[in-house]
């Protein structure tokens, strides 16, 4: 099947705006390229270190008739890690040996309930000393639930 050029036109919660053109053939062809562009534009803004979920929507054109109203969807973007390293004073050089910190049960050591309905889960570097929490249950600022990572250095 011949391929044809589309106009892609995103926007995103924070306000901003881009337009790529795409080549495709079918509609579900046309859609799965939409959603690429505009998976990679959004995980390509700057947003928070810890990570968030942030809510975007694309317009498919051809010429100026609208293919394909306006869709929408999130993406999760994830935590820059060895940034989050950095703010809490935790080496990012350090080839780090995360081993389960000892909380939680002997079948599950660093693993326990969270005050919010997920899972924390604690490791503690080998090498450094530094500790790593994931809280599967944290909330983004939007309300919604998320992952989020800490580390922390013993005092």
């Amino acid at each position: 099947m011949k391929r044809k050029q589309y106009t892609v036109r995103m926007t995103c919660e924070d306000g901003g705006r881009e337009s790529v053109t795409i080549l495709a053939g079918p509609m579900d062809e046309i859609v799965a390229r939409a959603c690429d562009a505009l998976r990679e534009w959004l995980r390509g803004g700057e947003w928070p270190d810890d990570g968030c979920r942030v809510y975007g929507e694309y317009a498919v054109y051809r010429g100026d008739v609208e293919v394909i109203p306006a869709t929408g969807l999130t993406v999760t973007i994830d935590p820059d890690e060895d940034a989050l390293m950095c703010e809490a004073g935790v080496t990012v050089d350090c080839d780090h040996d995360w081993r389960p910190t000892q909380l939680g049960c002997d079948q599950n050591p660093g693993v326990h309930g969270s005050d919010h309905g997920g899972v924390s889960i604690s490791t503690t570097c080998a090498v450094c000393g530094a500790v790593r929490v994931e809280d599967t249950g944290a909330t983004d600022d939007s309300g919604q639930r998320c992952t989020r990572i800490t580390y922390s250095m013993p005092d």
